[in-house]
């Protein structure tokens, strides 16, 4: 998620925080968001001005004034988009969303690289803010709470501020995504069997930078080393540490295709470690922190998951030595069909052999009325 940072409750985990995802591509906004409109302000007038605008889906105002500017102006991506005057920086406020809305973004126009954009987003779970840095053209967000209002205003500096513009907003329905502290949460809300692995199949002792689970594989450049049963860093059976003098990421990947569940517990924690978590997923990246005591850390996402890279962030002798247990995944292609039993194919069996002379007794009946009705010369 280059060029764009989450300040807020990315996660302390504050319930109902992370239902909310952000995007800078429009391609993997669309993969988590199903678009029900977009507006390309083709039907207004170019050259129009106001202070507020009501489009198809949304209402866009700005205390200074805005502008239709024409198709073929630079400043626009297709079309005709919205601009306004960067002399005099107030936000873009967009709101009016149709209730139900849970995704929205746009096409964001003509940027100087020098440009900073604070974006504050109002959802029924609370303001989440983020910057806008780099060259990223396009901002989208998903958030299950509903998005009720959009802020976004350029904090650069004089004339490092450009002439931006928005262009093709778009609002829609966003496919669910959440993160949960609790195990139980957790393995009430899969979509599918759960494949825990509790590393019992592998031999105390055994250290090196990767190892391959039922459904995972867990690596750390700097070494790994499977703990014994008993060892006060495991929650339940052997369990997966590293050495925390030298805190580089333990990274789970090798998730099989269509998981859309993945949690662990995290045992033998300081109050003061500080957790980040990243998560890959067929959506794009998703950050999260892990603050306080939580001894678990589980994500659902539909996209898919595609890898977890978690780093403790604590200084010095205030990190733990920290270990993974219990690494749990599921996802609705991780269902296959059950196979029929011995005793089952038997019943199955037997039920289309009484199906077959059902037919064909009732055909020797009808040919037989049909013979007797002849004889006796009805038709």
């Amino acid at each position: 998620m280059k060029g764009l940072i989450a300040f807020s409750a990315l996660l302390g985990f504050v319930p109902g925080a992370a239902s909310a995802a952000v995007f800078t591509s429009r391609d993997a906004f669309a993969v988590r968001v199903a678009v029900r409109a977009t507006e390309s302000f083709e039907g207004i007038t170019a050259g129009d001005k106001g202070t507020s605008f009501q489009f198809s889906n949304a209402i866009l105002s700005n205390s200074v004034g805005l502008r239709v500017a024409a198709a073929g102006i630079a400043s626009c991506v297709t079309g005709q988009c919205i601009t306004a005057p960067f002399s005099i920086e107030t936000a873009r406020v967009f709101s009016g969303f149709e209730t139900g809305t849970t995704g929205f973004g746009f096409d964001l126009s003509a940027r100087s690289s020098l440009d900073q954009f604070a974006i504050t987003v109002q959802t029924g779970a609370g303001t989440q803010n983020y910057a806008i840095t780099g060259a990223s053209t396009f901002f989208g967000v998903s958030d299950l709470s509903g998005i009720l209002s959009v802020d976004v205003r350029n904090n650069g500096s004089g004339q490092s501020r450009s002439n931006y513009s928005f262009d093709n907003i778009s609002t829609g329905i966003a496919s669910p995504d959440s993160v949960t502290a609790s195990r139980r949460a957790f393995e009430a809300a899969a979509t599918g069997p759960i494949l825990t692995e509790s590393f019992e199949g592998i031999t105390a002792g055994d250290k090196g930078t990767s190892f391959q689970f039922s459904n995972a594989i867990l690596s750390n450049s700097v070494g790994l080393r499977v703990a014994a049963a008993g060892s006060a860093s495991c929650v339940t059976g052997q369990c997966i540490t590293a050495p925390f003098s030298i805190e580089t990421a333990r990274v789970f990947s090798g998730f099989e295709t269509g998981t859309t569940g993945f949690g662990f517990d995290l045992s033998a924690r300081s109050s003061l470690d500080q957790f980040a978590i990243t998560v890959q997923t067929g959506a794009g990246t998703q950050n999260y922190a892990i603050t306080g005591a939580s001894t678990f850390f589980g994500v659902s996402d539909l996209s898919g998951i595609l890898s977890v890279d978690v780093r403790n962030n604590g200084s010095g002798q205030s990190r733990s030595n920290y270990s993974f247990d219990n690494i749990s995944t599921y996802g609705r292609q991780l269902i296959s069909a059950p196979v029929p039993e011995p005793s089952t194919w038997g019943l199955m069996l037997a039920g289309f052999g009484l199906v077959g002379l059902g037919v064909r007794a009732r055909r020797r009946l009808v040919a037989f009325t049909d013979a007797r009705s002849r004889l006796l010369g009805v038709h």
